[in-house]
């Protein structure tokens, strides 16, 4: 299917379709961009892992650790763990496979999908039948020539565009409005019993 015959081709407006069209494709980053990005996000990947893990194993291991706030940075650094261990792949993403994604197309799906996943809930599996990693012809006059190769079919752009709007309410806005109230709501009694406190009725 080509993009003119994609039923979702209406959310690129005509104005945008026709600058693609008649503008010669550049790549927006050059090899000082590449290496500038990487020597910040590699020493990240490191400290991430290794730091991640030795606080896991801290907190594991420690007997005066195992607390109920502490589980709370352990859940946190799981999930961290798992994030800087895929930095690698949005980085190969963005740059180096930009063009050319030469990994298996499970490498594509996980490093769009499993920080989603660990982050808020299965909720965000689907995206792995949306995205996938093929050959873009950059030069064709279709708004997606300037995608990563790693990126959302053409063709299912409107089920992507459908289910971001029902998996990120269920999965993340809501999520973070009850984590907004719930928050409010433990500020506010801790207040109250810091108030009682000082009066001699707790």
């Amino acid at each position: 299917m080509s993009f003119s015959e994609s039923p979702t081709s209406k959310v690129i407006s005509t104005t945008d379709m026709l600058s693609l069209a008649n503008d010669t494709f550049k790549l927006m980053f050059g090899e000082t961009e590449i290496a500038i990005t990487a020597s910040i996000i590699l020493p990240l990947f490191v400290f991430g892992v290794v730091g991640n893990i030795v606080t896991i194993i801290v907190i594991y291991r420690s007997p005066k650790l195992k607390s109920k706030f502490n589980y709370v940075i352990f859940s946190i650094c799981f999930s961290d763990l798992i994030s800087a261990m895929l930095s690698p792949l949005f980085l190969y993403r963005r740059t180096w496979g930009f063009l050319y994604w030469n990994l298996s197309d499970a490498l594509c799906k996980l490093a769009l999908i499993v920080v989603w996943v660990s982050s808020f809930g299965a909720g965000f599996i689907p995206f792995a039948f949306i995205f996938g990693a093929r050959l873009i012809n950059r030069h064709a006059s279709n708004p997606e020539r300037a995608w990563p190769s790693c990126a959302s079919y053409t063709e299912r752009l409107g089920m992507l565009r459908m289910y971001s709007k029902v998996g990120y309410s269920i999965f993340f806005y809501i999520p973070m409005v009850l984590i907004t109230v719930l928050s409010t709501r433990i500020v506010y009694i801790i207040y109250l019993r810091k108030i009682q406190r000082r009066e001699g009725t707790v």
